[in-house]
This record gives structure tokens, sequence and C-alpha cells, in this order.
């Protein structure tokens, strides 16, 4: 939003006030918070370092951090937001993408476990006690747990 504000040629101020006006709680608040300052005389340098404080992340200390150097520097303001916002978007959805991926993974991993757990309760209906001999030794166990870790980390596995 602040990217577009600058490029329809809206100071920075003002681009400020306007997010703080178009944008949901909590992000509206903050701005009006940064708004409300630079009004009172505040630099934009403090007022923006004190948003980055009052709300620790990444992709904020970047905007921060972008602006400032813009303003003391001159420059491309709207290239730098517009960046920004196309990077953020880009993250947005591989974070999608990501928790699509590994939700289909974890389901999978359950469902082999599950799968496991029936037929050794069916094998153990049909024959008692065949199962015993694996269940109730070490070696046993282990061959188990060691076999089903392998599996469920083939089918989990997330190719870069």
């Amino acid at each position: 939003m602040l990217g577009n504000a600058a490029s329809a040629g809206l100071a920075l101020r003002n681009g400020i006030e306007m997010v703080s006006r178009e944008m949901d709680a909590p992000a509206a608040e903050e701005f009006g918070e940064v708004s409300r300052r630079l009004s009172l005389g505040t630099p934009l340098e403090d007022a923006l370092r004190d948003l980055a404080q009052r709300l620790p992340s990444p992709e904020l200390a970047v905007l921060v951090k972008t602006i400032v150097v813009q303003a003391k520097a001159g420059g491309g303001l709207v290239t730098a937001l517009t960046s920004i916002a196309n990077t953020l978007e880009d993250r947005r959805e591989l974070q999608r993408e990501l928790k699509t991926t590994t939700t289909g993974a974890v389901f999978i991993g359950w469902l082999v476990v599950g799968i496991a757990m029936g037929s050794v309760l069916i094998m153990n209906l049909i024959t008692p006690g065949a199962l015993d001999a694996m269940v109730q030794t070490v070696p046993g166990q282990i061959v188990l747990f060691v076999l089903g870790h392998v599996i469920i980390n083939r089918i989990t596995r997330i190719e870069a």
C-alpha cells in the first residue's frame, strides 16, 4: 500500500496516514501511531524504528530500513517498495505451498502408522501370539521402529 501511495505521487507521510486509515488492525493502529508521531515532529527514522521495535518482524525490519535509507539517500522509493511487496508475496506463496505439501506428507505418515497398527492388530486376532516374539524382544522392537522410521521418512521426503 505504501508503494502504491508513493507511485501515485503521495508523500511518504501521506502514504503512512493512508495505510493507517485503509488497513485492518493491528497494522492500521501501528501505522496510525507512526503517523501521529510524525505529525508531532518526530523524525521519520525514529518513528519507524519505534514501529520496528514494537513489532519485531524480519519483513517489517527490511521495510523500515529501506524507507530510512531511501529517505536519507533519495532514489526510487517506489521501486524499492514494489520490490519488497513482490518479495513478500512470493514468500507468502512459498509458505502456502510448503504447508500444503507438508500437510499431505504428515497425513500420509499418520496413515502409514495407522495401517501398521491395524495390521498388527489383525494379525494378532487371526493368529493369537504370533507377534509376541517380535513385540516383546528388544531386537524385534528395534527392527519395528527402524523399519517404521525409514518408511515414514521415505514417504514424507520433500525434494527441493
